[in-house]
């Protein structure tokens, strides 16, 4: 009896150990990154799923996520799948400012594997008088008095891009990271 429980904890230690962990991204000033920080992608592992199936259940968390699906997605059955959409979830200083957001997610299937590659376009403040959306990762622009809101400021001599607005890359580099958890929890949801 004791050695049964003993291989049942090994067994259990062993598949904790090789469960999947959702890789993370961060934004900087030349889009998300991941754990690199040079890649504009991660590499989301789905050990032992066929590239048919992993894209599958990708495609059955993307129709659950979206509430008209087939305006945000386009694909390429069993090889890739772009979203195209925007989302309210970005939120700037103090959790006040609200930001429509544009982004653009590129998903490439491989056997046990998805390339993941999420991009922002740009982010427009809810309720803004701008009638087009002009926040993008990184303005060139000098901040006057009605404000510019981007994630990274570069000055005018070029130099290195500054932080300027850490909420709203905090709530970016959250928004994508909540992203990839779900997806992720989708695979690896035992049917």
């Amino acid at each position: 009896m004791k050695k049964y429980l003993h291989t049942l904890l090994l067994c259990f230690v062993i598949g904790n150990a090789l469960a999947q962990k959702a890789p993370t991204m961060e934004l900087f000033a030349t889009g998300f990154t991941g754990p690199d920080s040079i890649k504009n992608y991660v590499i989301i592992g789905a050990p032992g799923i066929k590239k048919a199936d992993l894209f599958k259940k990708v495609m059955v968390y993307l129709n659950g996520l979206y509430t008209d699906p087939k305006s945000v997605i386009k694909a390429v059955e069993g090889e890739s799948i772009i979203v195209d959409a925007k989302t309210n979830a970005i939120k700037g200083p103090y959790n006040f400012a609200e930001y429509i957001t544009s982004y653009n997610i590129e998903m490439e299937f491989k056997d046990g594997k998805i390339k993941f590659e999420p991009t922002i376009s740009a982010y427009r403040q809810y309720m803004s008088k701008k009638s087009e959306p002009s926040l993008f990762y990184v303005s060139d622009l000098d901040p006057r008095s009605d404000g510019v809101d981007c994630v990274w400021m570069v000055s005018k001599k070029g130099n290195k891009p500054t932080l300027f607005n850490p909420e709203l890359k905090a709530s970016s580099d959250q928004w994508v990271n909540n992203y990839i958890d779900g997806l992720v929890a989708k695979i690896n949801e035992k049917w």
